[in-house]
């Protein structure tokens, strides 16, 4: 999904380029939107999952004696937030420096 934004806005880096911001300035910006989408889509997935723990957890104890805590965030799915955001962050390199190569070659015309 982010390497089809960078190339929707191609032009738009080349302005940045031609208006002098450095290569590693774009490279950053890619990476903060990906930082930026990653952490939204955690957020949202942790507020849908505690909702849905929260409606669903007597049903799921009187039904199928299935007894669901309430801690959602423990230190172990603390970790996996952080590796799954670390992942994010290292690919988020691969589009951020394909723009960075396209900024230094790329032209506008």
């Amino acid at each position: 999904m982010l390497l089809a934004s960078i190339r929707e806005r191609q032009r738009e880096i080349a302005v940045m380029r031609a208006i002098g911001a450095p290569p590693w300035f774009i490279l950053l910006l890619i990476e903060v939107e990906g930082l930026l989408i990653t952490v939204s889509s955690l957020v949202s997935a942790i507020l849908i999952l505690a909702l849905s723990t929260s409606m669903s957890k007597d049903f799921l104890a009187e039904q199928f004696s299935l007894f669901i805590d309430g801690n959602l965030l423990t230190s172990q799915s603390i970790s996996y937030l952080m590796m799954i955001v670390a992942g994010s962050l290292t690919l988020g390199l691969i589009p951020g420096m394909a723009a960075y190569r396209r900024a230094l070659q790329q032209q506008l015309t």
